[in-house]
């Protein structure tokens, strides 16, 4: 869910949407749906766990080309 609503750019509270949740039901009537609150706080931090990991190639990557 987390990468979905950040790669295609939809709002933290699609998750709330009444037509949203009844589409993600159909198919698994049993699947948790996260609530906006949940998603958004999950979005900040994959966000700022990829930006610490780039940070940790780029550094390796210049420490390299220095050499």
């Amino acid at each position: 869910m987390v990468r979905w609503v950040a790669e295609s750019q939809r709002p933290f509270t699609i998750t709330e949407d009444r037509g949203f949740r009844r589409l993600m039901k159909e198919g698994r009537p049993s699947q948790y749906i996260p609530s906006a609150r949940t998603v958004g706080r999950d979005v900040r931090a994959v966000f700022k766990k990829s930006r610490e990991r780039i940070g940790e190639l780029l550094r390796v990557s210049a420490s390299v080309w220095s050499i």
